[in-house]
């Protein structure tokens, strides 16, 4: 959840870094290029062992890419001296060199949690910000080679971008992708390989006892990239690394989350005693997959990426038959409430709670909907603004400003639909008639709450296109 590139770290991972300046050409970089040899030297518990070798023209050191790292990194050899206490040089170097142990075993059993590191039986999850340290200064497009060497019985998966079309141990990535680096897996899983037009998704299964068995999980998953794909137009990554980490004695879809470089990867926790109708009344999955189609942004508007995605991934549902029209928009009636906060009192750009960043970001988009397809008589849709972010690449492995994405939405709606939403909702409320707003579209609520749908209303045939795509 997206530096241009880097700066996501900080935005959705919390991450206290200053965000990267940008390269300058070759011959006055402080950071020219790094290459980095990974050896897993112990399989269980596991340890890695990194060798770094970097040129520029003043390099100052190196820092942790996620700072829950720190106390796992312990550096074996070094070129130049540290300052005390720091891993900054005591003067800037032209070429450094650093050799490193990382000890993933235990950052494994400290942190528990799979986007620093976390076993799964005899798997271990670690994305790429958990063993790999950044070279300071820390600038946009430094490129950084990787080449991974692993024990007999040891496999490994990663959604980092590999260096030739077969090659699973030598990837290419960039300094600042580091703190926001995709998912890496170690140790015994399972993988099947599936294809989403000319995408390629890798699904990978971490070891542990699910009911279900892997071809059910397959249909599942590849039910849902094709949904994606249909709403953008394809799907929105080449190659995708997809997860699935088994959680003992659970039941349903429980957790999802996406790292974006340097290609996608998503991870989601899936209950042992999960169901096969249970992973199709399941939202997180199209939700986590509808972020790969979207850029993300540093520092501002987090209620659009994520606001987008709430809105959008019931209707993603129901088109493939997942949800019934009716079932959406209770949901939307139900939910939107929470962000009116945000949307009419806070701003949605400094919103109180998770709840208004959501809910007060799908207002945001249904307002922007249906302006767009009153305006083009049912023709236009935000799904075609968000459709030519994409086609002028804005995926989720790059980094946006909300001004870059406005601009292009906008032409695409031939208004400025979306800008007039920001300039009244973005850092001060403005009124929402939301209830007046369903009830145009046909949404119904009955005194007991409940909700029902009235075909004769006065936008009931944009309430259709909106939930269908359709004129």
């Amino acid at each position: 959840m997206k530096w241009q590139s880097a700066l996501l770290a900080c935005t959705l991972y919390g991450c206290a870094r200053q965000p990267p300046t940008v390269a300058q050409a070759d011959s006055t970089r402080p950071v020219r290029a790094c290459s980095y040899a990974a050896e897993v030297v112990q399989a269980r518990p596991l340890a890695l062992e990194v060798k770094a070798h970097c040129t520029g023209r003043r390099l100052t050191g190196f820092s942790a890419a996620d700072e829950a790292a720190l106390p796992f990194v312990h550096v074996l050899t070094t070129s130049a001296p540290f300052s005390s206490g720091t891993w900054s040089f005591a003067s800037p170097q032209s070429e450094a060199r650093l050799a490193y142990r990382v000890d993933l075993e235990a950052m494994a059993a400290h942190s528990q949690r799979f986007d620093a590191a976390q076993r799964f039986g005899a798997s271990l999850i670690a994305p790429g910000s958990s063993y790999l340290l950044v070279p300071e200064p820390l600038e946009v497009g430094v490129p950084i080679d990787l080449t991974l060497k692993l024990p007999s019985g040891v496999d490994f998966a990663s959604g980092l971008s590999p260096v030739g079309p077969s090659n699973e141990h030598h990837f290419a990535l960039e300094a600042h992708e580091m703190s926001v680096a995709t998912y890496s897996i170690f140790g015994q899983f399972e993988r099947a390989a599936l294809e989403v037009d000319e995408s390629n998704v890798q699904l990978v299964t971490a070891d542990g006892a699910l009911d279900l068995p892997s071809a059910a999980l397959q249909r599942w998953v590849a039910h849902g990239a094709r949904a994606v794909a249909d709403f953008y137009g394809h799907f929105p990554a080449p190659n995708t690394l997809l997860m699935l980490l088994p959680v003992p004695e659970r039941q349903e879809v429980m957790f999802g989350k996406v790292l974006p470089q340097s290609s996608p990867g998503v991870a989601l926790l899936l209950g042992q005693h999960t169901t096969e109708p249970g992973l199709y009344r399941d939202w997180i999955l199209i939700h986590e997959l509808f972020h790969l189609g979207f850029p993300s942004f540093h520092d501002e508007a987090k209620w659009l990426d994520e606001g987008s995605a709430t809105y959008f991934e019931p209707l993603i549902r129901a088109r493939i038959g997942d949800l019934t029209e009716l079932a959406v928009w209770t949901q939307f009636a139900h939910y939107m409430p929470q962000g009116l906060r945000a949307i009419e009192h806070e701003g949605l750009e400094q919103p109180s709670d998770v709840r208004a960043i959501y809910w007060g970001g799908a207002i945001a988009c249904l307002l922007a909907d249906v302006a767009a397809r009153r305006r083009s008589h049912g023709a236009l849709g935000l799904q075609d603004g968000f459709r030519a972010v994409l086609d002028a690449g804005g995926n989720a492995s790059q980094v946006w400003s909300l001004a870059q994405v406005t601009a292009i939405i906008d032409r695409t709606l031939g208004a400025p639909i979306l800008r007039q939403i920001i300039e009244k909702h973005a850092f001060a409320g403005s009124p929402v008639e939301l209830p007046q707003l369903l009830a145009q579209l046909g949404v119904i609520q009955t005194p007991d709450g409940s909700i029902t749908l009235d075909d004769h209303a006065e936008l009931s045939a944009i309430r259709h296109a909106i939930t269908f795509g359709t004129q």
